[in-house]
């Protein structure tokens, strides 16, 4: 894992294996994409992840800062 983020509450997730509670955030690589998972509520990197292609994060990044400033504090 490159990094992870604990989250100020708890969320959840819908994975393979159904719904399960989130408390944060991993971030590893796969080659040409950064790879998401969720961290569920033992500390452990859950059964689902987004693979988001580096080309393409500048417009993902783009997006996350607009929710941020729409919806964010």
């Amino acid at each position: 894992m490159i990094r992870d983020i604990k989250y100020t509450e708890e969320t959840t997730y819908t994975g393979r294996n159904g719904q399960g509670k989130q408390v944060g955030l991993g971030f590893t690589h796969n080659g040409s994409c950064l790879l998401l998972e969720p961290i569920n509520s033992k500390g452990h990197l859950a059964n689902c992840q987004m693979n988001i292609p580096y080309n393409d994060l500048i417009s993902v990044i783009e997006m996350l800062q607009l929710a941020y400033i729409t919806h964010g504090k």
